[in-house]
């Protein structure tokens, strides 16, 4: 097991530990409404204004391209460039794989690597800790050996052992990535906000001015004040996180942290890298979630402050002057 998997378990146990005595809301509706206009004002006055009115929602699960991939080698046949390499065919007595399953049936967008690997290690009859051996053994260098975001579905069949599955998983992304041209140095980065994208919309639609409002606030030196990936270290994926919550010391705490967090924090597939690689234009830094949960985006805070008015998210009183 790799040290970089080591050091985010303890990451996230600590994370989970420290959450564990902060103020919570059990569902997600209570205090959403008090907190974001508490925080609207309070960053506004006190540091650079956060993104107020996010959160970890649905995610939608796109459609595969048939056509995107053709050339991608099966788990038995040679990889393509810049692929891992298969693991040799363990014997046929030591798994019975299911006839028809695709690697879309061991992954799907939006969730965690740990039910990627315990798919992974029931489909085939094998260990939890040998299917994240396997998968971590088919990562490339710039993974550094932590698999959350580098697995992606597809509709390629799934290899006659776990350790031939797991390079499937690993080179459907690798090719995602290839296809949008991502360099090897750049792929860490684009696969963590591919899946900020996916958790913090469920609108594939929507996530092309999300990655651009991402990477306007990385360029102006903004912490990105996302709460996905708070959500992702705490395990708090069905409660809502008050401030209490925003105060937790991680390098996933965005809200405290300037950059991307240390790691992809979903599984991503094809659209998700493709958003993340290639943003909209525009100038946007912020974003406010309307009734039907779609996102309003806009340029300077006092636009934002008045979107919140718009939503009825905040006080018009509570408006700060340009």
């Amino acid at each position: 097991m790799s040290s970089a998997h080591d050091t985010l378990a303890a990451l996230r146990d600590a994370g989970a530990r420290d959450f564990a005595g902060t103020s919570l809301a059990l569902d997600l509706t209570p205090v959403r409404r008090r907190v974001r206009r508490h925080r609207v004002v309070r960053t506004a006055v006190t540091s650079i204004a956060g993104v107020a009115v996010v959160g970890a929602g649905a995610y939608g699960v796109k459609l595969w391209d048939p056509t995107f991939g053709a050339t991608l080698a099966p788990a038995s046949s040679a990889p393509a460039e810049d692929t891992p390499a298969p693991s040799p065919s363990a014997s046929p007595s030591e798994s019975t794989v299911p006839l028809g399953l695709t690697a879309s049936d061991i992954v799907v967008e939006g969730e965690r690597v740990e039910a990627t690997i315990d798919r992974l290690a029931t489909t085939h009859g094998v260990t939890v800790e040998r299917a994240r051996e396997a998968l971590v053994a088919a990562l490339p260098p710039e993974a550094g050996g932590e698999p959350e975001g580098w697995v992606s579905p597809g509709d390629y069949p799934i290899g006659a052992t776990v350790e031939e599955t797991a390079h499937l998983l690993v080179n459907i992304q690798l090719q995602n990535l290839q296809s949008m041209g991502v360099a090897s140095e750049d792929r860490q980065a684009t696969l963590t906000v591919a899946s900020i994208l996916v958790k913090e919309s469920g609108n594939a639609q929507e996530w092309p001015a999300l990655s651009r409002m991402i990477a306007n606030r990385l360029d102006a030196g903004m912490r990105l004040e996302l709460e996905s990936p708070l959500v992702y270290i705490t395990g708090a994926d069905e409660q809502t996180v008050t401030d209490d919550g925003f105060a937790l010391d991680s390098p996933f705490n965005t809200f405290m942290y300037e950059g991307l967090p240390p790691t992809p924090i979903a599984a991503v597939d094809l659209g998700a890298v493709d958003a993340a690689a290639h943003p909209s234009e525009g100038d946007q830094l912020y974003f406010v979630r309307n009734a039907d949960g779609a996102l309003l985006f806009a340029d300077t805070f006092h636009d934002f402050q008045l979107l919140l008015v718009d939503q009825g998210q905040l006080a018009p009183e509570d408006v700060l002057p340009e």
